[in-house]
């Protein structure tokens, strides 16, 4: 993949202030595509193939399509790596049975949120360093 003069992340959350938090954390070294459903971001996502983002971003719970569930698509039905394309997916909820469930999916990394903004900002860093190396 090309790279970019800014590493470009997909943030999709249904939460207008969630995304928000990841504008403040990533917007000052990352252009930053914002969806609030699955839908929408698996219709970007298709759409783009040529030119995917550096990192996906997905909150897990989200109305009809969940973070989980865009992640079975990017995995499965789009036949995207992980080291193609990583997702993280975030969620309040630190169960151990949907982080399970989130492993399962395919995701490269889970955060709880409240994200801490210095190792999300380290995790996009070293998973662009990565791509770009390919």
């Amino acid at each position: 993949r090309a790279r970019r003069a800014r590493p470009l992340v997909l943030s999709v959350d249904d939460s207008l202030i969630n995304q928000t938090v990841v504008e403040c954390m990533l917007g000052k070294t990352c252009d930053i595509e914002m969806y609030v459903d699955g839908r929408s971001a698996i219709e970007y996502l298709e759409a783009c193939r040529a030119e995917l983002p550096d990192v996906v971003i997905l909150d897990i719970m989200m109305p009809e399509i969940s973070g989980i569930d865009v992640c079975r698509h990017i995995r499965q039905v789009m036949g995207l790596a992980a080291e193609v394309l990583p997702v993280v997916l975030v969620s309040a909820n630190s169960s151990e049975a949907l982080w399970a469930k989130a492993l399962a999916s395919g995701c490269n990394a889970h955060f709880v949120s409240p994200m801490d903004k210095r190792k999300l900002q380290a995790y996009v860093e070293v998973v662009v360093g990565a791509s770009g190396d390919n």
